[in-house]
């Protein structure tokens, strides 16, 4: 057979297509003379076989085997020629791609295997490697991170703790954009760490790109593995369990119907101390509910207190209970699990933990307790919060009203008021005169704090967290320090609680006043003064239980049994509606007919501004607060009980409530969305004592990594003032990840080089359980991503017929192939042969 030639196609010669290639007459110009001649010839022969009279049907096989190879012979006259387009050799690129990550250790059958059977397969003496770079230029790459060229595939490791595959897909398009491609054989799980790029990804190639060929494994690992989903940390004002931890659960794979009723769920503190354990609720009930082709949802919830207010990390661990033990034993030394740590029932443990950030907040908390006459809520009140480390509550009570004033002077000579005689400065300038209130502080820093009454400037007020206003009249402040009580909610952020009382609420100055300004209730429509009345019973509105703070008990039927022990509250302040916006969360119905409709609002908040105003009408707490504490029965076995003091609790679960969204002087926020935990976008919040912006402040970062390593970081301005942000690479020494849990400490400090405050704040980088989340191999996604990019899906073991049928299509570059057949010599022994086969049947038969 001679060599395939290239050859220029002669105008006016006539073709025959087939497939891709087509049949060529070089001759053309002798068609009608062969044709008549071969009419004659035919006709001749076929006559002289009619007239011979064959008497067998062999003669007429004979005689077709006579024309066929008259025909052949007649052909070769016209020199037809077969052409043919044919990619053109190491013209056209092929990229091999393959995911490195650590997922691909259950791309195939067997989980230890798979590193040496993807060598083995890759390898460039394999018999599709050696047809496919005959034919095509072929590049091999891998991801994780990012695309990565190299040499050859015999020092492959699936170790990395990412898949990139929308970012490293579109780093090739971008690459070979301007190139001739024939297609990408791309190796992969299909599970990608970057969910948005992979999307953007498959808009993209819809758009017309090379063709992207995914290969899946002749048969998928099917073993047990469980992972933790997504992990939700609610923080709420219930004293007892104020953090709750929800976790979602899944499983897939192996026998689950025996290995889920045995699957437990535990809490680590920060010192590697077991919280709590439990079993893991499942939503598949029974053997007959778990789908085979899907994965199995669980879950757990952990309610807790934290041992100390501030920044904490948690781990979660779940895992079969015969593996408990011996991860125990790991997590109790302080280590992570790791990708070599031993199972005997699951593919791999490290996608069985999850680190989780609880941030109670940083005291302490100061609280300015403010009222117009010594009364019993602030001795209780005190008490209560006595024994909470975070707050401090700070007194200013007025024990005598500011008197008028007049100008003779006393029996002793003097107008200086004689309640403060012999207690200090008894100067008449500076002593304390008839016309000025007089005020006692409690539980204050210093001799100069509250000195002068209440404070009249941003940096004295704005120092406390919240204040509580109890029974004082608007006329007591300034129309300044109403202004300033305005600026504290607002701006400032801060919290306020008004107080029911004799001079709380009054039509005739409250509403014109600031005060009724930030009531979440309306002023009465007439001066009413609050009286003993009908006996009220307080309930919670649906409202109210919804908000943690207001409950002191875990279920409804405990707390509705301890409201209804309450007595009942006789004095509550006559106000109008409620504002639009607020909120009733307590209100008291008559205790005779025990009717909702005249309900009296007892305990409404609202929103202002920055901060939140709440209004608590009833005047005679202390009732509730004078009854003995309640004993609850002690551990079993156990003759001893624990008093529970539920009117002490309450209070503070409520101050609580009022400071609980205080903003600090700096704050810290973290966003890793948009890093797709690769890195951290950190923005920082700065503000002098009176709460403006500081937009010339140094901002100085600290970064401790899970391993310890810590490095310096320093925050640059923003357009928005005083916001300076900065970005945190989750790992400053290389590509790879650190998982765990990362701290943050920032520090402020003015152009004078005083310190305008600082903040902690931190997070957790899980790459490990990102990139293990799934270990099945995603065959939606790989099968949409080969739809819209024009491929197809192939697997390992049709890798020799997919590459022998790629010479049969069309890429970028081409070149015309053109055989001659008409002296080809098949064509020759083709024609000679029937004309034996026809001279032997007819010599068989006699007729010859």
């Amino acid at each position: 057979m001679p060599p395939a030639t290239a050859m220029p196609t002669a105008n006016g010669d006539v073709s025959v297509s087939l497939s891709n290639a087509k049949i060529l007459w070089q001759a053309s110009e002798l068609l009608p003379v062969v044709i008549a001649g071969g009419v004659c010839l035919l006709s001749w022969i076929v006559l002289c076989h009619w007239r011979s009279r064959p008497r067998r049907g062999f003669a007429h096989i004979a005689l077709l085997a006579r024309i066929a190879g008259i025909v052949l012979l007649l052909a070769c006259l016209l020199q037809p020629n077969r052409v043919q387009e044919r990619p053109r050799p190491q013209a056209n690129l092929f990229p091999i791609v393959v995911d490195e990550s650590t997922s691909m250790t259950a791309w195939g059958a067997e989980s230890q295997a798979t590193e040496r059977q993807l060598r083995e397969l890759l390898s460039a003496q394999s018999s599709w490697r050696v047809a496919l770079g005959q034919l095509f230029d072929v590049r091999s790459y891998t991801t994780a991170r990012q695309l990565n060229q190299i040499a050859d595939y015999e020092s492959l490791e699936l170790s990395a703790n990412a898949s990139s595959l929308g970012a490293g897909l579109q780093m090739l398009q971008s690459r070979f954009s301007e190139r001739p491609v024939a297609g990408v054989l791309l190796f992969t799980d299909g599970n990608a760490t970057d969910p948005e790029r992979f999307a953007e990804l498959l808009a993209g190639t819809s758009n017309g790109s090379f063709p992207i060929y995914p290969v899946l494994p002749e048969a998928s690992n099917a073993s047990f593995d469980m992972r933790v989903g997504s992990v939700t940390v609610t923080q709420t004002d219930f004293e007892s369990a104020p953090t709750t931890l929800t976790a979602e659960v899944f499983a897939n794979g192996g026998d689950r119907a025996e290995y889920l009723p045995d699957c437990k769920a535990i809490l680590m503190g920060p010192d590697s101390n077991v919280v709590e354990e439990q079993n893991i609720r499942w939503t598949a009930a029974s053997p007959a509910d778990i789908d085979v082709g899907a994965e199995t949802r669980g879950e757990c919830t952990f309610r807790f207190r934290p041992d100390a207010a501030g920044m904490q990390f948690h781990r979660l661990v779940v895992s079969h209970a015969g593996d408990l033990a011996s991860l125990k034993r790991i997590l109790a030394q302080g280590e992570r699990i790791q990708r070599d740590t031993p199972s005997e029932h699951e593919m791999t443990l490290v996608n069985n933990q999850q680190d989780v950030l609880v941030d109670r907040g940083g005291g302490p908390y100061r609280i300015l307790y403010i009222a117009g006459r010594p009364n019993w809520e602030f001795k209780f009140l005190r008490r209560a919060m006595a024994s909470d480390a975070e707050v401090e509550l700070v007194g200013l009570l007025r024990i005598a009203r500011r008197e008028p004033k007049f100008s003779f002077r006393d029996s002793f000579g003097g107008n200086t008021n004689p309640l403060f005689a012999g207690l200090g400065d008894d100067d008449e300038e500076t002593a304390e005169q008839y016309d000025e209130p007089v005020l006692v502080r409690f539980g204050v820093e210093d001799d100069e704090e509250l000195r002068d009454g209440f404070p009249k400037t941003d940096e004295d007020l704005f120092r406390y967290h919240g204040l509580v206003i109890d029974d004082l009249e608007p006329d007591f402040f300034t129309a300044d320090q109403m202004a300033l009580l305005r600026r504290f909610v607002s701006d400032r952020g801060g919290g306020m609680l008004l107080l029911g009382g004799e001079e709380s609420f009054d039509a005739n100055g409250f509403a014109r006043s600031v005060l009724g300004e930030l009531s979440p209730v309306y002023a009465p429509k007439r001066s009413q003064a609050a009286a003993e009345s009908t006996p009220a019973r307080l309930v919670l509105t649906r409202d109210g239980w919804l908000q943690p703070f207001a409950r002191l008990r875990r279920n409804r039927s405990s707390e509705e049994q301890r409201i209804s022990a309450l007595p009942p509250v006789r004095l509550i302040n006559p106000v109008g509606q409620s504002k639009p916006g607020s909120v009733t969360l307590m209100s008291a119905e008559s205790a005779a007919s025990g009717a909702m409709d005249n309900a009296a609002p007892v305990l409404v908040a609202q929103r202002f501004g920055r901060g939140r105003t709440m209004a608590m009408l009833a005047g005679d707490l202390w009732r509730h607060t004078m009854r003995r504490p309640v004993t609850r029965a002690g551990a079993a076995g156990s003759a001893d009980g624990v008093q529970r003091d539920d009117a002490a609790r309450a209070w503070r679960q409520t101050l609580r409530y009022v400071i609980g969204d205080t903003p600090q002087p700096i704050e810290l926020t973290t966003d890793d969305e948009a890093g797709e935990g690769q890195f951290v976008d950190v923005n920082i919040e700065v503000r002098d004592d009176s709460f403006r912006s500081v937009d010339d402040a140094i901002v100085k970062l600290e970064v401790t990594a899970p391993d310890g390593q810590t490095f310096s970081m320093v925050g640059r301005p923003s357009e928005k003032p005083g916001r300076f942000t900065c970005r945190v690479w989750a790992s400053q020494s290389g590509s790879t990840m650190l998982s765990g849990a990362y701290r943050l400490a920032a520090k402020a400090t003015a152009r004078d080089e005083s310190a305008l405050g600082a903040a902690e704040a931190g997070w957790v980088a899980d790459p490990d359980g990102r990139e293990l989340a799934s270990l099945a191999v995603n065959r939606d996604a790989l099968a949409s991503l080969a739809e819209a990019s024009g491929g197809r899906i192939i697997r390992s073991d049709e890798l020799d017929d997919f590459v022998s049928g790629l010479a049969s299509q069309d890429y970028p570059v081409m070149e015309t192939h053109v055989f001659p057949l008409w002296h080809a010599p098949w064509v020759i022994a083709a024609a000679l042969l029937l004309l034996c086969f026809d001279w032997g049947i007819r010599r068989w038969l006699g007729m010859a």
